[in-house]
């Protein structure tokens, strides 16, 4: 599988800055752990964090 282009300048990093906004607009960001899953990349962070309650509950 092959990963796409715009993900695969992240693939080799251990860490990115994840940016969520909250209600008021105002960006939060936090750096995640990453990993590579396939032709994906998989955010990981410990269970009950806030960046996992939001991730939960926000659609794209």
């Amino acid at each position: 599988m092959t990963l796409d282009p715009d993900l695969a300048a992240l693939a080799d990093e251990s860490f990115v800055s994840l940016v969520t906004f909250r209600r008021s607009g105002e960006p939060v960001a936090t750096p995640v752990w990453i990993t590579r899953e396939g032709d994906a990349l998989a955010v990981i962070t410990p269970e009950g964090t806030g960046k996992l309650n939001v991730s939960a509950t926000t659609r794209a």
